[in-house]
Protein backbone atom coordinates (compact mmCIF):
# COMPACT_ATOMS: atom_id res chain seq x y z
CA UNK A 1 0.00 0.00 0.00
CA UNK A 2 1.61 3.28 -1.09
CA UNK A 3 1.77 5.87 1.67
CA UNK A 4 3.49 8.69 -0.21
CA UNK A 5 4.40 9.78 -3.70
CA UNK A 6 7.32 12.06 -4.49
CA UNK A 7 8.64 13.63 -7.66
CA UNK A 8 11.89 14.83 -9.14
CA UNK A 9 11.78 17.82 -11.49
CA UNK A 10 14.24 19.79 -13.59
CA UNK A 11 13.64 23.52 -13.91
CA UNK A 12 14.91 26.30 -16.15
CA UNK A 13 14.31 30.01 -15.67
CA UNK A 14 10.95 31.14 -17.02
CA UNK A 15 12.62 33.18 -19.79
CA UNK A 16 14.58 30.18 -21.08
CA UNK A 17 13.15 28.77 -24.34
CA UNK A 18 14.27 25.16 -23.70
CA UNK A 19 11.29 22.89 -24.43
CA UNK A 20 12.66 19.46 -23.48
CA UNK A 21 15.76 17.67 -22.19
CA UNK A 22 16.66 14.00 -22.31
CA UNK A 23 18.09 11.86 -19.53
CA UNK A 24 21.29 11.48 -21.55
CA UNK A 25 21.58 15.27 -21.81
CA UNK A 26 21.02 15.63 -18.05
CA UNK A 27 23.78 13.09 -17.49
CA UNK A 28 26.08 15.09 -19.79
CA UNK A 29 25.28 18.26 -17.83
CA UNK A 30 25.45 17.01 -14.25
CA UNK A 31 27.91 14.11 -14.40
CA UNK A 32 31.63 13.67 -14.91
CA UNK A 33 31.26 9.96 -15.60
CA UNK A 34 28.42 9.92 -18.20
CA UNK A 35 27.23 6.42 -17.33
CA UNK A 36 23.76 7.17 -18.72
CA UNK A 37 24.76 9.25 -21.72
CA UNK A 38 27.13 9.16 -24.57
CA UNK A 39 27.25 12.91 -24.95
CA UNK A 40 30.35 14.99 -24.24
CA UNK A 41 30.22 17.37 -21.27
CA UNK A 42 27.59 20.00 -21.95
CA UNK A 43 28.26 23.48 -20.63
CA UNK A 44 26.51 25.89 -23.06
CA UNK A 45 22.93 26.17 -24.22
CA UNK A 46 23.93 25.48 -27.83
CA UNK A 47 24.74 21.92 -26.75
CA UNK A 48 21.04 21.51 -25.94
CA UNK A 49 19.95 22.87 -29.30
CA UNK A 50 19.35 26.52 -28.45
CA UNK A 51 20.51 29.08 -30.98
CA UNK A 52 20.84 32.81 -31.36
CA UNK A 53 21.84 34.69 -28.22
CA UNK A 54 21.48 31.49 -26.16
CA UNK A 55 23.93 29.35 -28.13
CA UNK A 56 27.18 30.37 -26.38
CA UNK A 57 25.77 31.22 -22.96
CA UNK A 58 26.96 29.02 -20.09
CA UNK A 59 24.57 26.77 -18.20
CA UNK A 60 24.54 27.22 -14.41
CA UNK A 61 23.83 23.99 -12.53
CA UNK A 62 22.20 23.79 -9.12
CA UNK A 63 20.91 20.91 -7.06
CA UNK A 64 20.71 19.32 -3.63
CA UNK A 65 23.47 18.34 -1.20
CA UNK A 66 24.54 14.74 -0.66
CA UNK A 67 22.54 14.64 2.60
CA UNK A 68 19.31 14.78 0.57
CA UNK A 69 17.32 11.80 -0.64
CA UNK A 70 16.73 13.82 -3.81
CA UNK A 71 20.49 13.85 -4.42
CA UNK A 72 20.63 10.06 -4.05
CA UNK A 73 17.69 9.46 -6.39
CA UNK A 74 19.06 11.87 -9.01
CA UNK A 75 22.47 10.19 -8.80
CA UNK A 76 20.93 6.72 -9.13
CA UNK A 77 18.27 7.36 -11.78
CA UNK A 78 19.65 10.25 -13.84
CA UNK A 79 23.42 9.72 -13.51
CA UNK A 80 23.31 5.88 -13.40
CA UNK A 81 25.29 6.01 -10.13
CA UNK A 82 27.82 8.35 -11.75
CA UNK A 83 29.63 11.22 -10.09
CA UNK A 84 28.35 14.80 -10.00
CA UNK A 85 30.46 17.45 -11.67
CA UNK A 86 32.19 19.74 -9.18
CA UNK A 87 30.59 22.80 -10.78
CA UNK A 88 27.09 21.83 -9.55
CA UNK A 89 26.10 24.34 -6.86
CA UNK A 90 24.45 22.48 -3.98
CA UNK A 91 21.68 23.58 -1.61
CA UNK A 92 20.26 21.97 1.53
CA UNK A 93 16.60 22.39 0.61
CA UNK A 94 14.38 22.12 -2.44
CA UNK A 95 12.99 25.60 -1.88
CA UNK A 96 16.53 27.01 -2.05
CA UNK A 97 17.04 25.32 -5.43
CA UNK A 98 13.76 26.75 -6.73
CA UNK A 99 14.66 30.20 -5.37
CA UNK A 100 18.00 30.01 -7.16
CA UNK A 101 16.14 29.38 -10.42
CA UNK A 102 14.09 32.52 -9.94
CA UNK A 103 17.13 34.64 -9.10
CA UNK A 104 19.26 33.36 -11.97
CA UNK A 105 20.50 35.62 -14.67
CA UNK A 106 17.79 34.85 -17.24
CA UNK A 107 20.27 34.38 -20.05
CA UNK A 108 22.12 31.52 -18.38
CA UNK A 109 19.64 29.98 -16.00
CA UNK A 110 19.58 26.20 -15.86
CA UNK A 111 18.80 25.15 -12.35
CA UNK A 112 18.37 21.63 -11.30
CA UNK A 113 15.98 19.48 -9.44
CA UNK A 114 13.66 19.80 -6.53
CA UNK A 115 11.05 17.67 -4.86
Amino acid sequence: MPVAIDALAVFVHRTNPLQAISLAQLDALFSDTHRCGGYPNLAHWGGLGLSGRWKDLPIELHGRTSASGTYAIFKRDVLCHGDFRPRVNKYTGSSAVVAAVGKARPASAMRAWAI
